[in-house]
């Protein structure tokens, strides 16, 4: 029996955008590059929505000048 190796490549950001950019995926595909990996992203809900805003809001008043706070 043969054993083959599997390996996983880690897509680096500068590749992720390239693929962007050549089309390989569609304009409507929710995905995200976390750690060299490509994972599909459910879309937010309302709930999701108005938590990360709230988050964002109270980021934004500890973190004043200085600080770049990014959602």
């Amino acid at each position: 029996m043969t054993h083959t190796a599997q390996v996983r490549h880690r897509w680096s950001r500068d590749e992720f955008d390239r693929m962007v950019l050549a089309g390989v995926f569609a304009p409507e595909d929710r995905l995200e590059l976390i750690d060299g990996e490509i994972w599909e992203m459910t879309p937010q809900s309302s709930l999701h929505a108005t938590a990360v805003r709230k988050a964002e809001e109270a980021l934004r008043q500890i973190f004043t000048n200085g600080f770049d706070i990014r959602v």
